[in-house]
């Protein structure tokens, strides 16, 4: 186990700004600040164990914010993303685009129907699962329009 203590400046937002700083003996792991420096400066400090679990829920926060919104978009753009960088994980019509948004949170493309959507994913997650989404989002009438 580590020493390690994490200085957080915004809860709410530590997966979209990353405003956090690692602590080891009193000191950033990356500068010269101290520990004191960011008590003084407004940050909070967490111990290991409370910063992962911060950032679990964060995290669960921020791809639900960012993931499953669908939009219908143009054949052009579809084949844009799928020519523009080699395809991640391209099955039945659907790929990711292999550069990431955030860390394991992507571009979705998908051919359905005669028809072309995209949608942030977490690359993650299985793929009959996001095509169910799709269905239901097209059922719903829950697709933007480009």
């Amino acid at each position: 186990m580590n020493n390690w203590s994490y200085a957080v400046k915004d809860r709410a937002n530590l997966c979209k700004n990353r405003d956090f700083h690692i602590i080891s003996k009193g000191k950033s792991l990356h500068s010269d600040v101290s520990l004191s420096d960011y008590i003084e400066q407004g940050y909070e400090i967490l111990d290991t164990a409370s910063f992962r679990e911060l950032w679990r829920k964060c995290w669960q926060e921020y791809e639900t914010e960012l993931c499953g919104k669908w939009k219908e978009i143009t054949r052009k753009r579809y084949e844009d993303a799928l020519n523009c960088l080699p395809p991640l994980l391209w099955t039945n019509g659907g790929f990711f685009l292999s550069e990431m948004y955030d860390e394991c949170i992507g571009y979705f493309f998908q051919e359905w129907r005669g028809k072309y959507y995209e949608s942030m994913q977490n690359v993650k997650r299985v793929r009959n699962d996001i095509l169910h989404e799709l269905q239901e989002c097209i059922n719903n009438g829950n697709v933007e329009s480009e």
